[in-house]
């Protein structure tokens, strides 16, 4: 092999291990994202404030369930 195949064949599997690398990444922070959403367990994570919460939506938390059924009574 010469040279200049020798150093094309090294930048591909450079890019390909930094491409990899990325997409795991990108893998790991989306899984921890859901897995941290969608925990059995939930928590309040805003301190009462319910209508204020992103995770209002999914939230099955008592104060959060008493308060979408009065939204749902109007």
């Amino acid at each position: 092999m010469n040279r200049v195949q020798d150093k094309q064949n090294r930048r591909d599997f450079l890019g390909w291990v930094v491409r990899g690398a990325a997409m795991g990444a990108v893998a790991a922070v989306s899984y921890v994202l859901l897995k941290r959403r969608f925990r059995p367990g939930q928590r309040c994570i805003s301190r009462g404030f319910c209508r204020d919460c992103r995770a209002f939506d999914d939230c099955e938390l008592p104060q959060a369930m008493t308060i979408k059924r009065g939204m749902s009574k109007r």
